[in-house]
């Protein structure tokens, strides 16, 4: 016989799991408790007793799915002193992978793109701490490539160019959910395939602006030594 504490922490697993798929289909606004208690096949005071209301649950869910990502699609490389290459090629892989995941390590990237065109005041700070620490990783990666005569503007730029891809290929899966198009099946990605075609982009853009920070560094010490 389960004990009750076992039993609890059951329906608590299956709410939470619950509130991750529809958030990740439906988003905060259009994901109700209703909803929730449905997909879990729960009553409302299970829902209140474990998690008190939406607010909390999202919460709980964002942080969930956010360690669930993490564990199936880590963005830094197992070991930190591998090549820049080899780490932006795994930051990038493990992207794209996030983003194309169909399953349960694939809703926080869903519930990101939510977040980011209905952005609820409440997980601001959370929100930006995660950004934070995927900058702070991707600088990384592009500071030891590029080596430490890049400029701040010529960070940011290469942030844009090599993270937009993915944050577009987010915001058109989710338009291809919401609104799918008659007669037009949505095209399938092969995560790697398309990994390696961003890699290999971003990898030109990436050594042409390398030769022009090497040149000019070149030209900085021939104009001290005249």
């Amino acid at each position: 016989m389960r004990s009750p504490r076992s039993d609890g922490r059951e329906t608590r697993q299956k709410i939470l799991e619950a509130a991750s798929e529809v958030f990740a289909e439906v988003g905060y606004t259009e994901g109700t408790v209703s909803r929730i208690r449905e997909a879990a096949g729960v009553n409302q005071a299970a829902v209140s007793y474990h998690f008190g209301g939406k607010e909390d649950l999202y919460r709980e869910v964002w942080e969930y799915t956010a360690a669930l990502a993490e564990e199936f699609h880590p963005l830094e490389h197992p070991e930190p002193g591998a090549p820049a290459e080899e780490r932006l090629r795994f930051f990038l892989s493990s992207h794209i992978k996030r983003i194309l995941d169909e399953g349960a390590a694939g809703r926080f990237s869903r519930i990101l793109v939510f977040e980011i065109h209905d952005p609820q005041p409440f997980l601001a700070e959370a929100l930006m701490e995660g950004w934070k620490r995927k900058n702070r990783a991707f600088e990384t990666i592009l500071r030891d490539f590029l080596g430490e005569g890049v400029t701040p503007e010529e960070m940011e730029m290469c942030r844009l160019a090599v993270l937009a891809p993915c944050m577009g290929l987010g915001m058109h899966r989710m338009r291809q959910r919401l609104h799918p198009l008659p007669h037009r099946a949505p095209p399938r990605f092969d995560p790697d395939a398309l990994a390696d075609h961003l890699f290999r982009f971003a990898r030109a853009g990436l050594l042409d602006l390398k030769d022009k920070i090497a040149g000019r560094g070149a030209a900085s010490t021939v104009e001290g030594i005249r």
